[in-house]
């Protein structure tokens, strides 16, 4: 075995934290994790293109999920800028599922919920 497989004195062959690396002897921690599912709590690995896993994707109502696409930018994962319409209609989809799993909701996803709610004329998007 390497010093690095076994670490040092210090560490004692601890893993650093994720993405992290001693700082004794420079082993480093396991990397970060894939991209997750935006709903609370859910720990499904997504593609970084999708906001939600299947689940909770198609628990959000059409409209919602017609802005998110509508407002996606081909790239926007690489750059990590997406636009603040993508960031509004994202938040109504989190927003939205975290209330149908009674999580609470920040300020930007009741907001988002708020003027989703207003835009939705189908009378299914009203539970």
């Amino acid at each position: 075995m390497s010093q690095l497989e076994l670490g040092c004195d210090k560490c004692r062959g601890k893993t650093p934290p994720v993405g992290a690396r001693c700082k004794f002897c420079g082993r480093m921690g396991d990397p970060p994790p894939a991209h997750r599912c935006h709903a609370r709590c859910c720990m499904v690995a997504v593609k970084p293109e999708m906001l939600m896993c299947k689940r909770h994707w198609f628990m959000v109502p059409l409209h919602i999920r017609r802005a998110v696409w509508d407002t996606y930018r081909q790239g926007q994962c690489d750059d990590k800028s997406p636009s603040r319409e993508w960031h509004s209609a994202a938040s109504a989809a989190i927003g939205y599922v975290a209330k149908q799993e009674g999580h609470g909701l920040t300020k930007s996803e009741a907001e988002a919920l708020e003027f989703f709610s207003r835009e939705s004329t189908d009378p299914r998007d009203h539970p």
